[in-house]
Protein backbone atom coordinates (compact mmCIF):
# COMPACT_ATOMS: atom_id res chain seq x y z
CA UNK A 1 0.00 0.00 0.00
CA UNK A 2 1.35 3.52 -1.12
CA UNK A 3 -0.34 6.83 0.58
CA UNK A 4 0.55 10.54 0.95
CA UNK A 5 1.87 12.34 3.80
CA UNK A 6 -1.95 12.85 5.37
CA UNK A 7 -2.08 9.17 5.94
CA UNK A 8 1.67 8.58 6.85
CA UNK A 9 1.08 11.13 9.76
CA UNK A 10 -1.58 8.26 11.55
CA UNK A 11 0.61 6.25 13.59
CA UNK A 12 -2.63 3.70 14.27
CA UNK A 13 -3.58 3.72 10.58
CA UNK A 14 0.26 2.71 10.10
CA UNK A 15 0.40 0.03 13.03
CA UNK A 16 -3.21 -1.78 11.77
CA UNK A 17 -0.92 -2.08 8.28
CA UNK A 18 2.10 -3.72 10.20
CA UNK A 19 -0.38 -5.79 12.65
CA UNK A 20 -1.88 -7.86 9.53
CA UNK A 21 1.22 -7.59 8.28
CA UNK A 22 1.13 -5.63 5.49
CA UNK A 23 4.01 -3.67 3.15
CA UNK A 24 3.21 -0.28 2.92
CA UNK A 25 5.34 2.91 2.15
CA UNK A 26 3.86 6.40 2.88
CA UNK A 27 5.02 9.69 2.56
CA UNK A 28 5.54 11.64 5.70
CA UNK A 29 6.46 15.21 6.78
CA UNK A 30 10.24 16.40 7.53
CA UNK A 31 9.50 16.59 10.80
CA UNK A 32 7.77 13.31 11.14
CA UNK A 33 9.22 11.27 14.36
CA UNK A 34 10.55 7.88 12.66
CA UNK A 35 12.23 4.70 13.90
CA UNK A 36 15.57 4.15 12.13
CA UNK A 37 17.56 0.53 12.03
CA UNK A 38 21.36 0.96 12.56
CA UNK A 39 23.08 0.67 9.72
CA UNK A 40 26.33 1.91 7.85
CA UNK A 41 24.67 5.66 8.38
CA UNK A 42 22.88 5.79 11.29
CA UNK A 43 22.38 4.19 15.20
CA UNK A 44 19.52 2.87 15.11
CA UNK A 45 16.21 5.07 17.14
CA UNK A 46 14.10 7.54 17.14
CA UNK A 47 15.11 10.36 14.35
CA UNK A 48 12.86 13.34 12.54
CA UNK A 49 12.47 12.22 8.80
CA UNK A 50 14.84 14.82 6.99
CA UNK A 51 17.92 13.60 9.80
CA UNK A 52 17.45 10.29 8.70
CA UNK A 53 17.41 11.31 4.70
CA UNK A 54 20.57 13.50 4.98
CA UNK A 55 22.30 10.28 6.67
CA UNK A 56 21.96 8.08 4.34
CA UNK A 57 24.55 8.60 1.58
CA UNK A 58 23.89 10.17 -1.87
CA UNK A 59 24.02 6.95 -3.95
CA UNK A 60 21.08 5.45 -1.34
CA UNK A 61 18.14 7.91 -2.39
CA UNK A 62 16.44 8.70 -6.01
CA UNK A 63 13.66 10.64 -6.92
CA UNK A 64 10.55 9.08 -8.29
CA UNK A 65 7.67 10.33 -10.06
CA UNK A 66 4.12 9.67 -9.92
CA UNK A 67 3.61 11.88 -12.69
CA UNK A 68 2.51 15.37 -12.80
CA UNK A 69 1.49 17.07 -9.42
Amino acid sequence: MTGDAVHGQHCRFRAGLEARGLSHVFAVPSRQIVIAETSMSITGGEYRADAVIQALPKTARRARSAGQG
